[in-house]
């Protein structure tokens, strides 16, 4: 093959495989990290948190969001 083809050739490739990349990694980044996240809510995980949030001591000064609620579900009006 003469000259003229791998001047071509290699240059491209170089090319093709950095711009491959450059597009690639930040989306393989992105699936790692929501991978990651991902194992916070596995079955054994979110049980694991519930557990841990119902064995924390509770403060009686703080109501508790079932509290706030105004009766049969009515969102509750500011009193002016």
């Amino acid at each position: 093959m003469d000259a003229q083809f791998w001047l071509i050739t290699i240059p491209t490739l170089v090319v093709f495989f950095t711009l491959a990349a450059a597009l690639l990694v930040p989306i393989w980044r992105f699936l790692d990290r929501e991978k990651e996240v991902s194992k916070q809510w596995t079955p054994e995980a979110v049980a694991e948190r519930l557990e841990e949030r119902d064995a924390a001591p509770s403060s009686d000064d703080e109501p508790t969001p079932d509290d706030k609620m105004a009766p049969d579900d009515e969102p509750a009006r500011p009193q002016s």
